[in-house]
């Protein structure tokens, strides 16, 4: 079984190295997930992520529109690190926070920088992630289990899958 701290570990150090995530809100009308950029930070403790948005399109505008649920899937650039949260959301005015996860991408996307009026940061604030290690070993169990004619999932979900706390 997975220790659930090592897992723990390698989410955030992958989801530190390949910031790329799908983020949607949930609600009435709306099941699309669109590519946002993660912005963590090693000082922030409380599971919190940090996304730059615009007013005006988009999962910010949903979540200034009364959106306040979010959820989340991540991939690691290597694909052995794979993760999902479904949490609050919500809109933050902290021009603190911004300064300190500003970055010059950021800066690409808001034509007066860190003050655009058009920027709003989000705050996702999930209980908890679900998260998978994918491995050769897991493959190799799954096809293994395939082929005696057991469950090929029933290996997979028990040696590579744990609930982190956020």
């Amino acid at each position: 079984m997975t220790d659930s701290q090592d897992l723990s570990r390698e989410f955030w150090k992958a989801l530190d190295d390949s910031r790329t995530v799908m983020l949607g809100t949930v609600g009435e009308g709306r099941v699309a997930a669109r590519p946002m950029t993660a912005q963590t930070d090693e000082d922030i403790k409380d599971g919190s992520i940090y996304f730059f948005a615009s007013r005006g399109e988009g999962i910010g505008q949903e979540v200034l529109d009364g959106a306040t649920h979010a959820h989340f899937a991540f991939q690691s650039k290597d694909h052995a690190i794979l993760g999902s949260a479904l949490g609050p959301i919500a809109a933050v005015d902290d021009p603190a926070m911004v300064d300190k996860l500003w970055s010059f991408l950021a800066g690409l996307y808001y034509d007066q920088g860190k003050r655009d009026p058009d920027l709003v940061l989000l705050r996702f604030t999930p209980p908890e992630f679900e998260v998978w290690r994918s491995t050769a070993i897991g493959f190799l169990k799954t096809i293994a289990s395939k082929l005696a004619g057991r469950d090929p999932g029933a290996a997979q979900s028990l040696d590579n899958r744990a609930t982190i706390p956020a």
